[in-house]
């Protein structure tokens, strides 16, 4: 699957440093998501286990990351964008 990708974003940097490590030829196509948005590293919390609010939280946290990083998600999957 990651060969077939053009990016992966990743919420956690364990994931991200995992990815790189196993996979080095698909290192450069691995990114954290909040990496899309001013090039900012950062965790997204995992609320698993946990109580609705930090799933809520997840979830604003996520689409804020999406909608402001759009731009660079598209440029960075080789689309062209609009």
């Amino acid at each position: 699957m990651l060969a077939e990708a053009n990016l992966v974003l990743c919420m956690e940097s364990g994931h991200a440093e995992a990815l790189r490590a196993e996979f080095p030829d698909h290192a450069a196509k691995v990114f954290m998501l909040s990496q899309m948005v001013n090039n900012r590293r950062f965790n997204i919390s995992d609320p698993y286990g946990g109580p609705r609010d930090g799933y809520e939280q997840m979830v604003t946290q996520v689409t804020d990351l999406i909608e402001k990083g759009l731009p660079r998600i598209i440029e960075l999957a080789g689309g062209k964008g609009g």
